[in-house]
């Protein structure tokens, strides 16, 4: 668990606490309700004392905000097992009227997926056919006017010697598009949404949903012609991890017209696998080749942001994902999600963030929400006493108007300036935050009255208190 109190910044404006749940079952311990002076915000009514965050999250401290930021592959049911997870589904149903028999343009683009042969839609048309209806981008179809598209088509074949086989071959896209071009008027569509762990974290978050992803891997092969064994390439190593990744690459390389970069990773020098070889081993590799010298290298996706908000849990977010081996990755996407141009089919997705806003929510609402972020959640409250104190956090050595005020703490100088409700004292703001928070310290530093408050900001000059009593720096 992390912790960032006012007191490690001057003047900083809220405590932020990060706590990493174990289990997504785990119970924080706080209490939350809705504020008796002003109902649109919330306030911490208790905090279980024995949560090591409870020395930061006062009773009264009012929530700005929570967030929770997930690995999606923690949302995996056998993130160690290699292959597809078994997944949630649900079957979607959807119809449409075409205007003329003649017409096959109904708005859907369709894909045929090469690893299992299934259909999947790629996009819906905002002004098609099925604009309207809850098919989306990512689903997977089952069969179109009442005409099965999971069943292989089966064949019958006679070998010279007299034995007959037979043999399944799947469906084409093109009987797909031939289907929906014979459709008299009405096309009925069946089709398949797989729902993973990720997608309903999506779903039910409430705020701003920030996605971070990495584009695929590309694969690069680069050849060039070395004369002589003693001839230079001019192509430098650098070990990452247990991979071997280039660090660089001379003006007068060999490699320098070459779509080589640095940062590659090497996965084999003239068909020499590199992957459990030693930066040293692939070094010699290149140096002692003559001839062609062949570098197969990996090269990782660019990274992408998307960036939405969600106001209610029932917006459709437009697109879908799956697992792929280790990884979460968008299985389709809709030109009207708000993530269209940012993260394209194929994308891995790296982490998951939801930001909820407490003013104006309910305090049911945000306990839901932590309730079920799976991972990490982030809370930041304030103090506040913080809406009272001077916002000025570094003061002067010397006094620049004469209205200037000395802080008998720090003993520096500010033009505007806090005072304690106890003796009337001068503390600025910083120092106030650093007795009471940072050092947890409940009594007045100079009359040691028990409950340190401060009043609203003061200018006007005031008659300076005894010496401080209690010295906490």
């Amino acid at each position: 668990m992390d912790t960032t109190n006012s007191a490690d910044k001057p003047l900083r404006d809220y405590v932020l606490v990060s706590i990493d749940k174990p289990d997504p079952s785990y119970r924080l311990g706080i209490v939350f309700a809705k504020s008796e002076l002003n109902p649109n915000k919330i306030v911490i009514r208790d905090c279980n004392w024995q949560r090591s965050y409870s020395q930061y999250l006062k009773e009264g401290y009012e929530v700005l905000k929570v967030s929770s930021i997930v690995d999606p592959r923690r949302l995996l049911s056998n993130p160690g097992i290699y292959g597809t997870a078994t997944e949630e589904y649900e079957v979607i149903a959807a119809s449409a009227i075409k205007p003329s028999s003649d017409v096959s343009d109904i708005g859907i683009k369709i894909k045929q997926l090469h690893s299992n042969h299934t259909f999947i839609i790629t996009d819906v048309d905002s002004l098609g056919l099925f604009a309207s209806s809850p098919l989306r981008a990512g689903d997977e179809i089952i069969s179109i006017n009442n005409v099965s598209l999971d069943v292989r088509d089966k064949y019958w074949a006679i070998d010279p010697t007299g034995m007959t086989s037979s043999f399944e071959v799947p469906k084409r896209i093109e009987f797909v598009h031939q289907i929906i071009a014979d459709a008299h008027r009405s096309v009925a569509i069946v089709a398949k949404r797989h729902i993973s762990h990720a997608d309903r974290f999506i779903q039910d978050a409430i705020g701003t949903v920030k996605i971070h992803a990495q584009g695929p891997d590309e694969f690069i092969a680069a050849t060039v012609y070395k004369p002589f064994h003693d001839v230079s390439t001019g192509i430098r190593f650098r070990a990452s991890g247990k991979d071997t990744v280039i660090s660089g690459i001379s003006e007068t390389s060999l490699f320098q017209d070459t779509v080589l970069c640095e940062g590659d990773k090497i996965l084999s020098v003239n068909n020499t696998d590199c992957s459990r070889l030693k930066i040293d081993d692939v070094a010699n590799l290149v140096r002692n080749a003559t001839g062609n010298v062949a570098i197969l290298a990996k090269r990782e996706g660019e990274t992408a942001h998307a960036t939405f908000m969600k106001d209610r849990q029932d917006i459709d977010v437009g697109f879908c994902l799956m697992k792929l081996g280790r990884d979460v990755v968008v299985r389709g996407i809709s030109s009207t999600s708000p993530c269209y141009g940012s993260l394209i089919h194929g994308h891995k997705i790296k982490s998951i963030e939801i930001e909820c806003e407490c003013n104006g929510r309910m305090p049911a609402e945000v306990a839901r929400f932590i309730k079920n972020a799976p991972q990490k959640v982030m809370l930041y409250a304030q103090d506040p006493v913080m809406n009272l104190l001077a916002q000025e956090a570094y003061g002067r050595s010397t006094r620049n108007l004469a209205s200037d005020q000395e802080c008998p703490l720090c003993m520096s100088f500010f033009s505007s300036i806090n005072s304690t409700e106890c003796c009337n004292a001068l503390i600025c703001s910083t120092c106030f935050l650093n007795h009471k928070h940072k050092y947890n310290r409940d009594r007045c530093p100079y009359c040691v009255h028990p409950g340190l408050t401060v009043k609203e900001n003061c200018t006007a000059p005031i008659t300076p208190s005894a010496p401080p009593k209690e010295m906490w720096f």
